[in-house]
């Protein structure tokens, strides 16, 4: 189990289906601590005032997100499961300190930093290690893994409650604390794999030596000058992005549109339920609505896993399409969101669309290259965390000033909608580089055997 198992391609199965276990399990567990948290909300109000106690929950997303780039590094340098045991301690350890937290400044320390730390080096690398044992059904095994995050704030959740009605808010954090040791021992079945094939390591020593780094081009040809297919040929090594992540148009781009996706449908869910209260819904109806979302998110997550994993299927026009309609659905909550019919049919569509992002992963790695993508994902979440924390008070204030929600819908939907956008133009890029780099493989042959026959 300490040794890493080699393989000459990634199995798509076998000890795999275990890694996807075991990654399910921690991902559940991280997810629905995280969301349990709003639950303590009542109680963390006695040790400050509303805004305040609020700004807990933000500062760990935020550090969630933000830690991303230090655990793609971590990732790299130890692998995917000192990375999950590490997490998932020093996620214990925050929860126990905010359990004897006097103030709500601690509370930022030990719960902002501490847990939300833990659970970025927790998710990042779940999500990670499946796709190493995954190639042909990456995307389906991807979405099981990620749809433990709504079975785990369904499970987690109620034991929750029931805890501090028992033992009070820290009795309740200390209990929590016990949940999420479980994902220090879950992370031991994380066995590493090694793919050991000459050939691959042929062309990933070819690719890298032709790398250009002004463009991003990289020369793909093997050996007997033909280009492979998109798939085999990043699974060799080659990639449409350069080697400078930060300076290529194609990754720069897609990580705004994620930017701009989570951002605007964090603040559509964070709002979503005082907002169908204002319109008359029941307190009852507000947490059925809830429910029914994180149903229908499930049922997304498993179905998006295994249609992006069908043949032909290009992921970016996918994720594109479903952030389209769900951008729509949110601009259309102005005119009907006070209708509860309307309100059951959009969480319903946003739990089936918003799961698109499982694919985003998979998708990544077709630019990228699993080379690299511990680091892009890092990047990736740590970009995304500015826009997450500063649009929800942004629709908060404008919701203050105009008196109900029905004018921060549209801005909403619009911001998705582009978002929608230049996810499609990132699929349609990597296409034309993908197109470039075979028409430029097609002439090496001619153009060697013209220079040596001049010769």
């Amino acid at each position: 189990m300490l040794s890493p198992v080699t393989f000459s391609e990634p199995p798509d199965g076998g000890y795999g289906w275990v890694i996807v276990i075991g990654a399910f399990i921690c991902l559940s567990i991280a997810s629905g601590s995280q969301f349990a948290f709003g639950l303590f909300f009542s109680d963390l109000q006695t040790l400050s005032d509303a805004p305040l106690a609020a700004g807990v929950l933000s500062a760990e997303y935020c550090f969630l997100q933000a830690f991303g780039v230090v655990s793609g590094l971590l990732i790299e340098r130890f692998g995917e499961r000192a990375v999950v045991f590490t997490g998932g301690v020093v996620s214990a350890i925050g929860f126990i300190g905010s359990s004897y937290a006097p103030s709500i400044e601690i509370l930022f320390l030990t719960h902002g930093l501490l847990v939300g730390a833990g659970f970025s080096l927790v998710c990042t690398s779940s999500g990670l290690v499946v796709t190493r044992w995954f190639a042909k059904r990456r995307a389906t095994a991807v979405g099981i893994v990620v749809a433990g995050s709504g079975l785990g704030t369904m499970a987690i959740g109620p034991a929750v409650q029931v805890a501090i009605d028992a033992f009070g808010w820290r009795g309740a954090m200390r209990v929590v604390a016990a949940i999420t040791c479980v994902i220090p021992i879950a992370s031991l079945l994380f066995r590493p794999i090694k793919i050991n094939n000459a050939s691959l390591q042929t062309n990933i020593k070819t690719n890298e030596a032709s790398m250009d780094d002004v463009d991003g081009k990289t020369s793909s040809a093997t050996h007997d000058g033909s280009l492979p297919s998109l798939t085999s040929s990043l699974a060799a090594g080659t990639e449409l992005v350069g080697p400078s992540l930060l300076c290529d148009s194609l990754f720069i781009t897609w990580c705004i549109a994620l930017a701009l996706y989570s951002g605007s449908f964090y603040s559509v869910l964070t709002h979503f339920s005082t907002a169908v209260k204002e319109s008359g819904t029941s307190a009852t109806g507000a947490s059925l609505l809830v429910s029914l979302q994180g149903f229908s998110n499930i049922v997304g997550r498993l179905t998006m896993g295994v249609l992006s994993d069908v043949k032909g299927i290009s992921r970016g026009y996918v994720i594109s399409s479903c952030i389209s309609l769900l951008a729509i659905s949110v601009a259309a909550l102005s005119p009907f969101g006070g209708f509860f019919s309307f309100q059951v049919a959009f969480m319903v569509l946003s739990g089936l669309c918003g799961a698109a992002v499982i694919a985003a992963t998979p998708f990544l790695i077709e630019f990228i290259g699993m080379r690299r993508i511990p680091r892009a994902l890092g990047w990736t979440a740590s970009l995304q965390a500015p826009l997450t924390a500063s649009i929800p008070p942004l629709v908060g204030l404008m919701r203050a000033r105009a008196g109900s929600y029905s004018t921060v819908w549209l801005p909403l939907g619009g911001t998705m909608l582009i978002s929608a956008f230049l996810a499609a133009w990132v699929q349609r890029e990597a296409h034309r580089r993908l197109q470039a780099l075979r028409k430029e493989n097609s002439l090496t042959p001619l153009l060697e055997e013209l220079k040596q026959s001049t010769t």
